[in-house]
């Protein structure tokens, strides 16, 4: 990034499940990559010529919120742990967003992931040219950062590498119990739920995917997740899993 360009990076948002439950939750993944951080509803702002040049905006510290849904990290906690130059209340972003983006020539950012987070940005811009402020510079040219993290990406340090290994060798082991273990009678919810609790128990945060494990015509499915049916005697089981 040159010092006339900004990039706004949002992290992913909980999804419901049915009434006061959610999804378990998995952070975006360009986002965890730049940030580490684990929690929804917080946006990345990086500004190369800003004095404080990262900043997190965050979910605030509520006891109430904690009690019910568990802790957070909060704005201190965003620099304290998670090493941003600065961070505030995400409940400030909006307000925050035209002095955020003035004097910059190009935004980084990735349209159609977060719709709302897309319309205050577009709704910034319209804005802006109806206005035509002299005082006001938004950004002319916007750009999808996927495509430069995603190249990032690519690179692994050793440490990496190590973790990618580990959670290769869990997802070996797994299968190996599985071809172990299974036997006509079973169901196939029955594997699913042995080789995830192996893959869990050897310190994965979990499946890479949902499973497929697709027993006699079912493995022709491509993604069958269903995994719900019997194993006859002779079936071939086809097994795709692995640890995150």
């Amino acid at each position: 990034m040159d010092e006339n360009s900004i990039a706004i990076i949002p992290a992913a948002h909980e999804a419901t499940r049915s009434y006061d439950t959610e999804y378990k939750f998995r952070q975006d993944s360009d986002f965890w990559y730049l940030t580490g951080f684990p929690e929804p509803d917080a946006i990345a702002v990086i500004d190369p010529k800003a004095k404080k040049p990262y900043t997190l905006y965050v979910r605030p510290r509520d006891l109430e919120m904690e009690t019910w849904f568990g802790r957070r990290q909060g704005v201190e906690g965003a620099v304290k742990n998670y090493k941003a130059d600065q961070s505030f209340s995400i409940d400030r972003f909006a307000a925050d967003m035209a002095k955020l983006l003035d004097g910059h020539d190009k935004l980084y950012y990735r349209f159609a992931v977060d719709k709302a987070l897309d319309q205050q940005i577009l709704q910034y811009l319209s804005g802006q040219r109806v206005r035509r402020l002299k005082t006001a510079y938004p950004p002319h040219t916007i750009s999808d950062p996927t495509p430069i993290i995603g190249d990032m990406r690519l690179h692994k340090t050793v440490k990496e590498v190590a973790l990618m290994q580990r959670a290769a060798d869990i997802a070996v082991e797994a299968h190996v119990l599985a071809m172990k273990k299974v036997k006509p009678g079973m169901n196939e919810a029955q594997v699913e739920s042995l080789m995830e609790a192996y893959m869990r128990d050897k310190g994965a945060s979990g499946v890479a995917y949902n499973s497929i494990i697709g027993g006699g015509d079912n493995a022709t499915i491509l993604h069958y997740v269903e995994n719900n049916m019997p194993l006859k005697d002779g079936d071939l089981i086809l097994i795709d899993a692995g640890a995150e």
